[in-house]
């Protein structure tokens, strides 16, 4: 029976009317794909991968057309981000495309034929069986002799469709690859099969039939183990560095260490990444594990017709990810199973540097008091305009009475009123690396990254040589808190906070915000503090950033006991958090443990929307298209709790 093409892709298709500046298309009516094999083709101009392939597979098109007798055609299904860009992609492509505007059929298209990477070419015979899932690894391989192959298969494919399909195994006559239906196998020749249409042509041996019965494990398994550890991980969001750092591969790790020794070890990651072609973070996993990184999406491209072994296979954190609540407010893992200090470790040596100096009982081991400390503000998006004009003064008076000592000479016995501390105004775009890009190095034909790529330094490097040298950390909350995991042993945080609900600043239903102070508890290696928690809805003042930096400097000399107990890493809200879960059980276990008959809403906790009870948290709880959302818990307690730790309650009433 014919394929109706139109219902799966529509009345009309478009071709390009002439190669020239001006983009003049035509329609082209879905009958004329009728009695053809067909190739539909997804991919897209960003795609760096695929802007190699097309040329390619445009090649073996046109060569094949005349003998073919317009028997096969391709369709250009996009995935581009803008109709500018597919305008300009389409033009090196000498076959037909979905209309570009067509955004719901295209999804549809990736979903029914679960399209999870690009480029992929999905051929149909004239009746819509599938011939190949994915057709590009055939192109890639065998040039325009895959096409004729599609063609050959095509008559027998809807007769074969129900068939037994041999994973790994192929026709030696006609390459059908994979096997599908009856299997011959020579018992002279060395893994020689034939299909049942290639067997009626004879063969030089003796042919037996293999039954279904017999294709068990042994035989069917692609012999491809995939050697040493490797650790699964699944990540959304991999552009931003903080999501990619602790969303994943924080959590992953957390997971190997349990199964110690594994993690001192050197491992192979498999990501699952979605597609991006800004991201710098895959650089980081495949130097974190140290065997490189393998994503999932190849994996199931390599996994079409082969099987796949992995010698040790380590999957799943749990509720080890850091937005995952913890009943005692810490980054899961981080202090129980040394797993921050592990990871900072592990981070600095596997990108060559040293690791941070060892401090063992007290943040003055390793220092004088005439020490120069090393302060770094680290621009938060956060911060406002006046935020960053009262930070910048701060700065200016802590580096001027600094230098003023620094002019003069100074001995073992010079009293000084407060500690020396220098500090720098940074935003991670300003920490930049050398860059070796200039230097001429001829690479081999069988490596894909730069022959100095492993002598190389990129970004992340560079911040993390200052970020070891850093006694004092300061920034807001948000992706700029992340890397405080990375601090030496003795040093400093402070958290400037910030404002919720977002859009309140300078106005009475505004309060403070310290969003990730779990990162600061579960990193007992160093101390957090915090802007003042009932006077940072009026911005950022001068004063109080002076007060905490040489609060900070103060305290790093003087010495600080190591590890910092974590419930005094937390601001006052965080232990307010702490003491409530202590207390009221049902309401720790409704934000703590994820089950199903938990409400996303109350598993999705800020602890400062909570303590001012703000959506959610209210108690008549929080219309949200329609329906009312409410998170139950003891109001009377939270509001003995606030009074305890001192939290001016701002009333939000939505």
């Amino acid at each position: 029976m014919a394929m109706k093409w139109s219902d799966l892709l529509g009345e009309n298709l478009i071709e390009a009317n002439a190669r020239q500046d001006s983009i003049i298309y035509r329609h082209v009516p879905i009958s004329e794909l009728d009695n053809k094999v067909v190739g539909i083709y997804f991919s897209a101009h960003w795609c760096g991968p695929c802007r190699n392939f097309t040329p390619k597979l445009a090649k073996c098109y046109e060569e094949v057309q005349s003998e073919l007798q317009d028997r096969f055609e391709i369709v250009f299904v996009s995935s581009d981000q803008d109709e500018k860009s597919f305008d300009e992609y389409f033009q090196t492509m000498p076959w037909k495309a979905m209309p570009f505007s067509d955004r719901d059929r295209k999804k549809s298209l990736s979903e029914k034929f679960k399209v999870e990477g690009i480029p992929t070419l999905v051929v149909l015979s004239a009746d819509g069986n599938l011939l190949s899932p994915d057709g590009s690894n055939d192109i890639a391989s065998k040039g325009p002799d895959a096409i004729r192959s599609w063609l050959k298969d095509e008559p027998k494919s809807s007769a074969v469709q129900q068939e037994y399909l041999w994973p790994g195994v192929s026709c030696n006559g006609c390459q059908m690859n994979p096997l599908v239906g009856e299997r011959h196998k020579c018992s002279t020749c060395d893994d020689y099969n034939l299909c049942s249409a290639c067997q009626k042509k004879g063969h030089e041996h003796e042919l037996t039939i293999v039954p279904d019965t017999l294709a068990t494990v042994s035989e069917l398994v692609y012999k491809e183990i995939i050697p040493s550890v490797t650790l699964y991980f699944g990540q959304y969001w991999h552009d931003n560095i903080g999501h990619a750092l602790f969303d994943g591969l924080y959590p992953a790790y957390v997971a190997l260490i349990r199964f110690s020794p594994r993690h001192l070890h050197p491992f192979r990651i498999l990501a699952g990444l979605g597609d991006c072609n800004v991201c710098w973070s895959e650089d980081i996993y495949r130097s974190f594990g140290g065997l490189g990184i393998l994503t999932q999406i190849n994996l199931n491209k390599m996994s079409r017709g082969n099987w796949f072994m992995f010698e040790e296979l380590i999957m799943g954190s749990g509720t080890l990810c850091h937005r995952c609540i913890q009943p005692n407010l810490q980054l899961s893992g981080g202090v129980e199973l040394d797993a921050s200090r592990l990871f900072r470790d592990k981070m600095y040596q596997q990108h060559g540097l040293v690791q941070p100096i060892v401090r063992e009982k007290s943040s003055s081991e390793k220092r004088t008091s005439h020490d120069l400390l090393l302060a770094y503000v680290i621009d938060n998006q956060r911060f406002t305009s006046s935020d960053r004009t009262e930070i910048n003064a701060a700065i200016t008076e802590i580096n001027n009475y600094t230098n003023s000592y620094l002019n003069k000479t100074l001995n073992s016995t010079t009293k000084l009123q407060w500690p020396l501390v220098h500090v720098s105004y940074l935003s991670y775009n300003q920490m930049k690396t050398l860059n070796l890009s200039s230097i001429q190095i001829n690479s081999t034909p069988f490596n894909f990254q730069s022959s100095t790529y492993e002598l190389s330094e990129n970004d992340f490097i560079g911040q993390l040589k200052i970020f070891r040298q850093m006694d004092i950390h300061i920034t807001g909350p948000g992706t700029r808190q992340m890397y405080q995991t990375f601090l030496s042993d003795g040093s400093v945080t402070i958290n400037l906070g910030g404002i919720r609900p977002f859009g309140t600043e300078n106005t009475e239903r505004a309060y403070s915000s310290y969003l990730e102070q779990y990162m600061t508890s579960g990193t007992p290696y160093i101390k957090g503090l915090y802007y003042p928690i009932n006077e940072r809805h009026k911005g950022i003042k001068k004063n109080e950033v002076i007060k905490l930096i040489r609060q900070a400097s103060q305290i790093i000399l003087q010495g600080f006991s190591l590890p910092v107990n974590a419930r005094d890493n937390l601001a006052p809200d965080g232990q307010l958090f702490v003491e409530m879960c202590e207390n009221d059980k049902e309401f720790c276990s409704l934000v703590t443990m994820r089950t199903d008959d938990k409400h996303l809403a109350c598993l999705d906790i800020w602890i400062e929307d909570f303590v001012h009870e703000h959506h959610q948290w209210q108690l008549e709880g929080f219309i949200d298209n329609g329906r009312n959302i409410t998170c139950p818990f003891n109001h009377s307690l939270l509001h003995e709790l606030r009074e305890k730790y001192g939290i001016k309650h701002k009333q939000t009433n939505h």
